[in-house]
């Protein structure tokens, strides 16, 4: 009898070993599991702060993006406003009627609006010499400055066309 109780024991020995080796196993594996999702909590904690930093990035230049669309809009407005009132000016010579400003000086402001691509209306005549509006392609960024050079220019011809009205 004695011998298999010292069996016994020797077996529970070696039974509680294995357990506390599966144990040890088992710890070190989800100790390795917690490491890896330290690291990719880690690694997907850097990706959400630079979508965020993305984001507001995107948010600010589609702001400024929209209010340049605005300023161009009001711009090619005014240019429109411009060839209107130009061309009627024009026409208005040409009826031989006093025109409020001078006929050469307007159509030379016409002129600059080709170079620009916008289709020009009005009485062909007064467009004399000008080249016809060409088919411009131009980034938004040269369209832009093509814009403000404009405008720079019909701003310098409508002041002297004005010292021309009102001597």
């Amino acid at each position: 009898m004695e011998t298999k109780r010292i069996k016994r024991m020797v077996s529970n020995r070696e039974s509680a070993r294995r357990s506390r080796r599966r144990k040890q196993t088992q710890l070190t594996g989800l100790e390795s599991q917690v490491e890896q999702l330290k690291g990719e909590n880690a690694s997907l904690c850097k990706q959400l702060t630079e979508a965020n930093q993305q984001f507001t990035t995107a948010v600010t230049d589609n702001r400024i993006l929209k209010s340049d669309v605005e300023a161009l809009r009001i711009k090619v407005k005014m240019a429109e406003d411009l060839v209107a009132r130009s061309a009627m000016s024009c026409s208005l010579g040409h009826l031989g009627l006093a025109p409020f400003m001078n006929s050469r000086k307007m159509c030379q402001a016409l002129g600059m609006l080709t170079v620009t691509g916008l289709d020009l209306p009005g009485d062909d005549a007064c467009f004399k010499g000008l080249t016809p509006a060409r088919q411009v392609q131009n980034s938004p960024v040269q369209s832009t400055a093509s814009l403000e050079s404009l405008d720079n220019r019909m701003s310098s011809e409508v002041t002297s066309c004005a010292a021309d009205m009102w001597p």
